[in-house]
């Protein structure tokens, strides 16, 4: 049967009535390999109003008198009022907040429910749907696009949400993160899938190990390379970032040398790891050229603010170079507040370099793996001109705001200024000064004014609390290193109240300024997080019905205040350890943030605009943002500076959104890395753990040298009344003392796997009942 759009508009106008995806594949007797173009015609209809896809996943007519939803593209005005222009002329008027429930975005084709208003042409209406493309039917045989992924826990290749193994012989080319083209087949042990075309390359540079004479993929080993030229000789070892071509029928890459990355084991992982997904410490030399170029005319001194008279100083990680966020505070009378955020002013100095700018928006951001940055702007900004180093005149946005007594912010004021910073502290020392009252000759100067900020701190934190902000209990792993970048030692990182106080203060900083550019109409890169779709609820009461008999509607989760308030409840009695498991299980359920040129609100922080301008040295969102402050600034809003700016913001948003979702795949790519470096001196001992957390056949466990780790119980009983678990006639509960061994891995890329040992093993209540 044929199955053009004209036929299936035909079609659906003349059947009312529902129709699975896979009854109307077998309807028009698709083929397996044209069943995406087919789900492409359906959505090229859903989005013109003529079908529309229910939630069981059916597809219906909408030419029927019973079908009363309207179809409409989403726009956004630069009031940030949302709205939908029907095929008759009529509008549809949204409210911004149900725009954010659904996470819709600019150009987003929607079916919504309307209802009449005294103007004729002018409805008011509530989204229903956001059209999007339907999943591939999981069928004997078919064909779809995906991106390659890897299950690094254990070590296969996979495409698409159900993990669909794609088998080593299968990979066609194809790397990890890359855009391709799949053929499925149902087999007896499940679904393979077999790479037919890499549509589109995650990056065109990739690296190489020699080993014995034969270059390998560090990726994987099983990817071999050859040398398309041979300009010296490498040693056994070497290993090379190279561009590359896959020869299908030899089934190997002919590899073409861009550099030897010569560091020695760690250190060289990580750097290899690193250029894999495209950061690197180099830098072209022209944007080297144009660095070296920028100066500092002293005669701009009299054109900002000066502020080198108030008390300022710089709180961050103990090894910081790049310091871009400098904070001082005023008390004010009526017990408020006048917080002064100082940023770095980068935008000053890349103003006429091009080179730069393009090179930092490739990037995206910084990235800081292992004891390396991996900067997004060349040293001399980052470290130097632009760093708000202490004891030098430095060229600031200051970001001033003033506040009330219950932490209301009530004005703000945005403006180029000159700042000295007065000190470099560290979380470290400000915290043992807040919590334990330790007072050294360097926090003696900034003593009142650091107790004014904690004061101002606990203020905001409340108000962030009574908003309904959404915040999990989580730590990082902070690593020692040895010789050759092999980690000696690890612990968790805890966040004190010098950890919060910047936070609260940046979070204050950037909410404040997204409402001002929203409000003068600049062009502006916003922060926007959606609410948890249905699908991800669902996953998460699941999860949760593990750990509790009883679960409260959940559906309530598309406010986050109810979110908040379940998870205060549900840590009622929990330990540290397991609030922390806990956080990472809804953080699971949660969209990723990402950037956008219009406003859709912030669902985790529960605010209604959010953008981020506190680290410009570090992310490109926040430095195209201190650009359109600065044109708005120096030209004016209609000037063609400006225009140049919105049509930066229009192309870039989905780009860095991407790229900072890279850069986190590769912090925990790392992290896996070091750890398992670290693990790797322990093998074949018998370590005392504890267990941390329990899931469903799993435990959860930390070592007492604090490596975590993974202990899978197949056949092991969950016991919801007493939050235990049942394995071998044991009771295991957190917090009881066991012993295990560490299962070597030959993925330096995967979690950590322990097996339970019952040598030595403590219990707390050997004799439980249960």
């Amino acid at each position: 049967m044929n199955y053009s759009l004209e036929e299936l508009k035909k079609f659906f106008y003349f059947h009312n009535q529902e129709y699975t995806l896979t009854q109307l594949i077998k309807k028009f007797n698709v083929q397996p390999l044209d069943i995406p173009n087919f789900i492409e015609l359906l959505y090229q209809l859903e989005c013109n109003g003529q079908v529309y896809g229910n939630s069981r996943g059916n597809f219906i007519s909408t030419h029927f008198p019973t079908f009363t939803l309207k179809c409409g593209e989403l726009q956004i005005s630069n009031r940030n009022h949302a709205y939908v222009n029907l095929n008759d002329g009529k509008k549809v008027i949204l409210a911004m907040d149900d725009v954010r429930i659904y996470g819709g975005k600019i150009g987003d084709h929607v079916y919504i429910e309307t209802e009449p208003t005294k103007h004729p042409k002018c409805m008011h209406g509530k989204i229903k749907k956001i059209i999007t493309k339907a999943d591939v039917p999981l069928l004997e045989e078919f064909s779809m696009e995906g991106v390659v992924k890897k299950n690094l826990l254990k070590n296969y290749y996979y495409v698409l949400k159900d993990n669909i193994e794609i088998p080593l012989t299968n990979l066609n080319g194809a790397f990890i993160r890359d855009k391709v083209m799949v053929n499925v087949t149902k087999s007896r042990n499940g679904y393979v899938a077999r790479v037919l075309k890499v549509l589109n390359q995650a990056s065109d540079k990739r690296v190489f190990i020699l080993d014995e004479g034969v270059w390998k993929a560090f990726e994987n080993p099983d990817l071999k390379g050859i040398l398309t030229r041979q300009e010296k000789t490498y040693q056994n070892g070497t290993r090379i970032l190279a561009n590359y071509t896959y020869d299908e029928k030899n089934n190997c890459f002919y590899i073409s040398p861009i550099k030897v990355i010569a560091k020695t084991n760690m250190d060289e992982d990580v750097v290899c790891l690193a250029e894999e997904y495209g950061f690197s410490r180099d830098f072209p030399e022209k944007v080297i050229e144009e660095t070296n170029n920028i100066y500092i005319p002293n005669n701009l001194y009299e054109k900002r603010m000066d502020l080198r008279g108030i008390p300022t100083f710089t709180i961050d990680p103990i090894y910081a170079k790049d310091l871009d966020d400098a904070v001082s505070v005023q008390k004010l009378g009526g017990g408020g507040y006048r917080l002064y955020v100082h940023i770095a002013d980068v935008s000053y100095f890349i103003a006429n370099s091009p080179e730069i700018v393009n090179e930092a928006l490739r990037r995206g951001t910084s990235c800081y793996l292992s004891h390396f940055v991996f900067p997004m702007l060349p040293q001399r900004l980052s470290d130097d001109l632009c760093s708000l180093n202490p004891g030098e005149d430095k060229y600031a946005k200051t970001f001033e705001i003033d506040i009330d007594s219950n932490g209301n912010a009530k004005d703000y004021r945005v403006y180029n200024s000159i700042i000295r910073s007065g000190k470099k502290f560290d979380y470290g020392s400000v915290n043992r000064f807040l919590e334990e009252g330790v007072l050294t000759s360097e926090v003696l100067p900034f003593a009142q004014d650091i107790l004014t900020m904690q004061e101002l701190s606990l203020l905001l934190e409340k108000k962030k609390k009574a908003r309904g902000a959404l915040e999990f209990e989580t730590s990082e792993m902070k690593f020692e290193y040895g010789a050759y970048g092999n980690a000696t030692h690890v612990e968790e990182e805890q966040r004190g109240p010098a950890n919060k106080l910047i936070e609260n203060f940046m979070l204050l900083a950037n909410e404040s300024t997204a409402k001002y550019a929203q409000q003068i109409g600049i062009p502006f890169v916003y922060r926007n997080h959606s609410v948890p779709s249905k699908t991800a609820l669902y996953k998460l009461r699941n999860t949760l019905r593990t750990y509790q008999a009883k679960v409260r509607n959940i559906n309530s989760f598309q406010q986050a205040i109810n979110m908040q308030q379940y998870m205060i409840s549900l840590s009622e009695g929990l330990s540290e350890e397991e609030l922390k498991y806990f956080a990472a299980i809804f953080l699971r359920s949660l969209p990723r943030a990402r950037y956008d040129a219009k406003s859709y609100g912030h669902y985790g922080l529960n605010y209604k605009t959010y953008a981020t301008v506190t680290s410009p040295i570090r992310r490109f969102a926040d430095l195209a943002n201190h650009m359109s402050l600065s044109q708005y600034q120096n030209y004016g809003i209609n000037s063609s500076e400006m225009n140049a700016i919105s049509e930066m913001i229009n192309s870039i948003c989905d780009y860095i959104s991407e790229r900072q979702k890279i850069e986190d795949e590769l912090e925990k790519d790392v992290n896996y890395m070091l750890l398992q470096n670290y693990a790797s001196n322990y093998y074949g001992e018998v370590i005392e753990a504890t267990i941390e957390f329990l899931g469903d056949n799993k435990i959860f466990a930390r070592t007492i040298n604090n490596i975590p780790g993974t202990i899978n119980l197949r056949g092991a009983i969950y016991i919801n009344e007493n939050h235990s678990i049942i394995y071998n006639n044991q009771i295991y509960r957190t917090g009881d003392k066991i012993s295990i061994e560490i299962i070597p891995s030959k993925n330096k890329m995967q979690g950590i796997e322990f097996l339970l040992r019952e040598r030595g093993l403590e219990r707390r209540r050997r004799n439980d009942k249960y």
